[in-house]
């Protein structure tokens, strides 16, 4: 099908589902209290609400993600259709409408990007941590290459904090569930003068019990525990500026995604396969990492009169140690030993006009300096012929200048338009050891730079009803493989976006319905392969993606509404020759090859995902009964280009049923994957075979919580 016929499709699709759920509309209880209410985004860098700006964006609140049991970064695509989000090792793999970063790697930064109250988080490997004190989180689609450049090619995840307040308020929580676990967050905000408030978040959690067990240790599998720290100050010394500091700290040391075992059927390459239960494991080392993260940034705002200024400066640092087994079996053939650690500061800088003119624009600039680096990356055993360790380090130096406008047509037509320029460097430097020996000494350079731009154009048909179609293109920088010392640097990705949306809600505010249609041309997709125990990154050529997603909210009756979200994508590669196979091999392991890998589907990108959530409201005098039921759905995805190491479709049921003693108390039970859905986290093949990480299975418990 060509691009214009799909795009006609895609507009015939938005405008009757626009007709269908208008109709709706109209049959909802024209005499009901209070509606929906308004959802404020910050998706073009300026507070707007979510149905006025001409982008899809999933916007979920942070009370809505506690009641949901969506409680850490691994299961925030239970509420987002489109979003998947798995791991790599310790390192979350980011996927957006198929869009996102198979490398977990340092030195390599995710194609969809994480914000956190406006920072950029460079490191992947620091992007799993449990969601506390959040206000909400906006999940933008699609290339965001003008106001979030840095990266964000398949689209970006943004997370905003609470702010502090100027009446004191304190609140706090304590739970437990099975395997032992037990988790406790408090929060409190006060003023300490006219002209400043600070708050302070903090949050633990630790899962004593394992979902599974390791076989031939005896010890705990698939665990956590966390620790985390947060405060804000905030200082207004007039009604013009305002400057918010913000501080973090937080540990987490976990076994989730590095657990890992052969898949069902596949064969060792010590010529054994795996017999024990899904959660559990059979290998020689306890998997685990330990990820201490911290940080700080201040904002300052201030309004000049008819232009505002931001500026949001900030500086992060992880450090980390990763144990586990590469081959997933009892004999010593590759065990893996990581200390790595990232630092990165960055600074931006905003110009927004705040006028009433036709004509609203921002402009900007982004100047990011890093390095992450191997100390060392330690692989031993008999596959590897000894000790080895890699020492490597990338130092990353990134400008970009942006601007962007919006235009007032007519007073119901909108053109916006926006550009870019981004130019990275990559030094790249390290060695390799073996048994004490120098193998390889590694010492570049490479700079990358790009435009990228935005041009969209929206009309609002009427009040509650808007109509948009967009073009966009996304970059993601090159990288060097840090762990394969002297491979070629992958090029960067480049991706073209069209779509076609529109988002509606109905007169009574009792339905809201938003639905989208996309065409993506996608190059230089960076892969990855696993050679000798490390990974190296090559791209692929090129790959063609079409879908639509929608999502939506109702209001059946003052207490009772649901929520509901679809994502349908078409992927594959359009040309991806010599692409990297492997095959098992009857005595072990697979043998690496190469294939036309060419009309393959994308890697770890279902056709289908869905979700439903149902809440229901009821009083009970001055108290009130709350409950949440939260189904999601994800098709089968394939792990690798190659499409053999395949996740079967799954369904996972959560909820919470809560009561709640007028506004200062609450107790309540959860559950999260009721059913105890089997699924994975984490698929690899390479030589040493098909290796797999177990998900999360059944969790329920109880809690109690206060606020004043």
């Amino acid at each position: 099908m060509n691009k214009a016929k799909l795009m006609g499709v895609g507009f015939s699709i938005l405008i009757g589902a626009a007709y269908t759920g208008a109709a709706a509309a109209q049959e909802a209880q024209e005499s009901q209290q209070g509606g929906l209410q308004d959802i404020v985004v910050t998706a073009q860098k300026r507070s707007e609400n979510m149905q006025k700006v001409p982008i899809a964006v999933t916007a979920v609140s942070g009370a809505d993600l506690a009641s949901s049991g969506v409680s850490d970064m691994l299961n925030l695509q239970q509420k987002a259709p489109g979003l998947y989000i798995g791991t790599g090792g310790a390192t979350a793999l980011v996927f957006i409408r198929g869009v996102g970063t198979q490398n977990p790697s340092i030195g390599d930064e995710s194609s969809v990007a994480t914000y956190i109250d406006g920072v950029y988080q460079a490191s992947p490997a620091a992007n799993l941590f449990n969601l506390t004190n959040i206000d909400r989180i906006e999940v933008l689609k699609g290339p965001q290459g003008t106001l979030f450049g840095r990266n964000a090619t398949g689209g970006l995840i943004n997370i905003i904090t609470r702010t502090p307040q100027f009446e004191t308020h304190v609140e706090g929580s304590v739970s437990f569930a099975n395997k032992d676990r037990l988790e406790v967050s408090a929060y409190g905000t006060a003023p300490l003068s006219d002209t400043v408030a600070i708050d302070l978040a903090g949050q633990y959690s630790n899962q004593y019990d394992g979902f599974g067990t390791n076989l031939m240790t005896g010890n705990d599998i698939n665990r956590a525990k966390e620790y985390s720290l947060r405060s804000k100050l905030l200082f207004k010394p007039s009604d013009d500026a305002k400057v918010t500091l913000a501080a973090y700290y937080s540990r987490t040391d976990s076994s989730f995604g590095l657990g890992r075992r052969l898949a069902p059927g596949a064969v060792g390459v010590d010529g054994t396969t795996y017999t024990g239960g899904f959660w559990d494991v059979d290998t020689r080392l306890d998997a685990f990492n330990d990820v201490e993260r911290y940080g700080a940034s201040a904002r300052v705002d201030y309004d000049f009169g008819g232009v505002d200024l931001v500026s949001i400066t900030a500086y992060q640092r992880d450090d980390a140690t990763e144990v586990f087994t590469q081959d997933a079996v009892k004999a010593p053939i590759v065990d893996v030993d990581i200390v790595n650690g990232n630092r990165f500061f960055t600074q931006e800088i905003q110009l927004l006009s705040n006028n009433s003119s036709r004509l609203s624009w921002i402009a900007g600039a982004f100047f990011m300096k890093g390095r992450a680096f191997y100390d060392p990356l330690g692989l031993s055993g008999l596959g590897v012929g000894g000790d080895l360790k890699i020492f490597g380090e990338v130092k990353t130096t990134s400008w970009s200048a942006f601007a962007q406008g919006n235009y007032e047509i007519t007073d119901n037509t909108k053109l916006t338009a926006g550009i870019r320029y981004s130019s990275d460097k990559r030094e790249m430097n390290g060695h390799s050891t073996l048994d004490g020996t120098e193998l390889v000494t590694d010492d570049r350079s490479k700079r990358w730079s790009e435009p990228t731009w935005r041009v969209s154009l929206d009309h609002q048909v009427t009040p509650d009803v808007l109509v948009y179609a967009s073009y966009n293109r996304g970059f993601k920088s090159g990288v060097f493989s840090t762990a394969q010392l002297g491979a070629p640097a992958a090029n960067p990705e480049k991706l073209d976006a069209y779509e076609l949306g529109f988002k509606s809600t109905n007169a009574s505010k009792t339905i809201r319905f938003n639905a989208a249609a996309y065409l993506y041309k996608y190059k230089d997709i960076q892969l990855t392969q696993t050679q000798g125990g490390a990974l190296l990154v090559l791209n692929a050529a090129r790959a063609t993606l079409k879908g639509f997603d929608f999502e939506g909210e109702a209001m059946l009756t003052e207490n009772f509404s649901f929520t509901f979200g679809g994502n349908y994508v078409d992927s594959k590669y359009d040309e991806f020759l010599n692409g990297p196979t492997y095959t098992p091999n009857p005595a072990g392991g697979n043998t690496i090859g190469s294939d036309d890998l060419s009309g393959n589907r994308l890697v770890r990108t279902p056709k289908l995902t869905g979700n439903l959530g149902l809440k229901g409201n009821f009083p009970m005098g001055d108290n009130r009964l709350v409950t949440q039921l939260n189904l999601y759905h994800s098709g089968s995805f394939f792990f690798e280009a190659e499409n053999r190491l395949k996740q079967k479709a799954y369904t996972t049921l959560g909820g919470e049923i809560a009561y709640e003693i007028g506004d200062h108390w609450r107790v309540w039970a959860f559950g999260r994957n009721i059913t105890n859905k089997k699924y994975l986290v984490f698929g690899e093949s390479g030589g040493l075979g098909d290796i797999v990480s177990a998900a999360p299975g059944r969790l329920y418990g109880v809690g109690a919580g206060f606020r004043f």
